[in-house]
């Protein structure tokens, strides 16, 4: 019995160092297998870092359907070689709608600057402007010297959850009919 289990061993032990031993067809398909490994993880990896890229560029969209770009204008319009009007031009370029719209004239509220007589009830009708609308204040009235630059500031909310702001110094643009 003995002789039976060291002819067994020895057989084991020719076994092991021989399936040990790497042929040539064996080292090439571990290489192949390596390489086809590599690539599938490369794959993975891109395929996830374009899903994040897409994800990232759809949510951009959405939130610009959202997005209310407001900015303003002072208009001088000439009328005749000797009649004008100022007014000002708001306009809301983007997609969303914008609300509760905030607006200062040289850091005060619109209506209380001494040199623009802009009425309550024009500010009212302001609180909210739809996607790709304009604003016209009724005719401007400047009072008391011939300095006509404004330091306008509007805040407004919309549905993207930014919030909005146009922070400008603006002068008369020249507009004839």
């Amino acid at each position: 019995m003995f002789t039976m289990v060291e002819a067994t061993a020895q057989q084991i032990a020719n076994a092991s160092t021989s399936s040990l031993t790497i042929s040539g067809s064996n080292s090439a398909a571990i290489i192949i297998s390596v390489i086809s490994t590599i690539i599938a993880l490369s794959s993975v990896y891109y395929t996830y870092k374009n899903y994040r890229i897409n994800k990232t560029q759809e949510d951009d969209r959405q939130r610009k359907k959202l997005k209310a770009i407001l900015s303003a204008t002072l208009i001088h319009k000439y009328l005749s070689a000797k009649e004008s009007n100022l007014y000002l031009k708001v306009r809301n370029s983007g997609e969303g709608k914008a609300r509760a719209i905030s607006f200062l004239i040289n850091d005060e509220v619109a209506s209380s600057d001494s040199r623009l007589i802009l009425s309550q009830s024009d500010l009212a009708r302001f609180n909210e402007l739809e996607p790709n609308t304009d604003f016209h204040s009724r005719k401007i009235i400047i009072c008391g010297g011939g300095n006509m630059e404004f330091h306008v500031k509007l805040t407004w909310s919309d549905d993207s959850g930014e919030p909005g702001i146009f922070d400008q110094t603006l002068t008369p643009v020249v507009e004839t009919t």
